[in-house]
């Protein structure tokens, strides 16, 4: 759930509406389950209804990538941030260098891949 973006103001007005119906209509008529099981499937539904959900999935679903490529990966990205925001040339340059190297890896994973699958 991203809590950051949640409407909690109509969360807090729905538990509201929801205590003056518990205490006027509920009280009397059922039990202490009943009372927690209600209150339960309100809270749920306000989170689920108020509170945004975020659906994570893998960008890099392709059987040639594996850890040690995933990992340069996101090091060629921390590289790459760094001289864009630093903009010395020796950051520049280390990012192509490492941004080379990794481009040759993966060149080779995908030929490794395809030899084993063909043949």
């Amino acid at each position: 759930f991203l809590y950051k973006k949640g409407d909690f103001s109509s969360i807090d007005e729905l538990i509201s509406e929801f205590n003056e119906k518990l205490t006027g209509d509920y009280v009397a008529a059922k039990d202490i389950k009943t009372l927690w099981l209600d209150f339960k499937q309100v809270l749920v539904g306000a989170v689920d209804r108020f509170i945004p959900s975020k659906m994570c999935s893998t960008r890099c679903n392709l059987p040639w990538v594996n850890s040690s490529i995933k990992r340069a990966i996101r090091k060629k990205q921390r590289l790459y941030n760094r001289a864009r925001k630093s903009g010395s040339s020796s950051a520049w340059t280390d990012f192509k260098k490492f941004w080379r190297s990794i481009d040759r890896q993966i060149r080779k994973a995908h030929q490794e891949y395809i030899h084993d699958v063909v043949g």
